[in-house]
């Protein structure tokens, strides 16, 4: 409401920033709430869905969004969140369970949670693989037209299966991580998904189906990590894996930066057919961290006992 009643540039600014800061919030603890809301052996498929939510949104928001704006108007644009918010809440007040309140983790102990050597390793890993992704990802749209000579139209096509690809990938991430365990599940599917960066520039030599198929994979891979991450976190400092995750998630914006940041250089002073390659060495380097993370065997609590 903020937002679409503002009067001038930094007041817009300010009600931007303010769900941009409500919105993560709001992701961090529908995360945390659902591994608490299920059973151990469910809470990767918990976190799975909510990140399936997450991915949906993409996929529907930026649509109707431009719909909404190009038809009434860009103020028309907040006033549709403000009440689809206002339905949300409702809904949530009448419909869902009261869920008792985690236990209070002094602020001092959280800071020691993210010196343990296991937790900066898998955040550092989320940084990585959200750097190598962006730094393509962030320029797709000229590497569909560069590379395949796609008019617009066609690429609101391929960014259409992309969004369907990455809500099944939310999911199956979240599946994945308890049918096996979140190591393994992380360990293969960043495995995977280096490889399907590798693979993005030569699949654009392919019949146009086979690069969908891959492109398909790649979709559903970039988001099958973050939840089986969350799982991971979970499982290896259940104290206080709220903050964890939390941090993760915040982390995980720094790497879209820099992804996004580094992908622009390779555009401008090389070609964007690079990009997913150069996105590739991101990609194992959060393969190495991960591989270091799932390695070390002390818990967040034993590093905590030890100070």
């Amino acid at each position: 409401v903020f937002s679409a009643y503002s009067s001038g540039y930094y007041m817009l600014l300010i009600g931007r920033i303010l769900a941009a800061a409500s919105g993560s919030f709001i992701i961090v603890l529908s995360t945390t709430m659902a591994s608490r809301m299920v059973k151990p052996e469910y809470q990767g498929r918990a976190i799975g869905i909510v990140f399936m939510g997450i991915s949906g949104s993409l996929v529907l928001g930026i649509p109707l969004g431009i719909l909404i704006g190009n038809a009434l108007g860009w103020r028309q644009v907040f006033v549709m969140i403000a009440i689809l918010t206002a339905i949300i809440m409702i809904t949530v007040w009448f419909t869902m369970e009261r869920l008792a309140p985690a236990p209070i983790v002094p602020l001092k102990t959280q800071v020691k949670a993210l010196r343990n050597k296991k937790m900066l390793a898998i955040h550092l890993a989320t940084l990585f693989v959200l750097a190598g992704h962006l730094t393509l990802y962030a320029y797709f749209t000229p590497f569909l037209q560069e590379t395949l000579g796609l008019n617009t139209t066609m690429v609101t096509i391929i960014y259409g299966i992309f969004g369907l690809a990455a809500v099944a990938g939310g999911g199956l991430g979240g599946a994945v991580s308890d049918k096996w365990n979140p190591s393994s599940s992380v360990i293969t599917m960043i495995a995977l998904f280096f490889v399907s960066m590798i693979a993005m520039p030569f699949g654009v030599h392919l019949p146009f189906i086979m690069f969908l198929l891959l492109m398909i994979i790649w979709s559903a891979l970039s988001w099958a990590v973050s939840p089986a991450q969350s799982n991971l976190i979970i499982h290896s400092a259940r104290d206080t894996s709220d903050i964890l995750i939390s941090t993760n998630a915040a982390i995980s914006h720094v790497g879209i930066a820099i992804g996004s940041y580094v992908g622009g250089i390779v555009v401008n002073q090389y070609s964007v057919i690079y990009n997913g390659w150069v996105g590739s060495i991101f990609v194992l380097l959060g393969l190495f961290c991960s591989l270091y993370a799932v390695t070390r065997t002390e818990s967040t609590a034993d590093t905590l006992h030890s100070k």
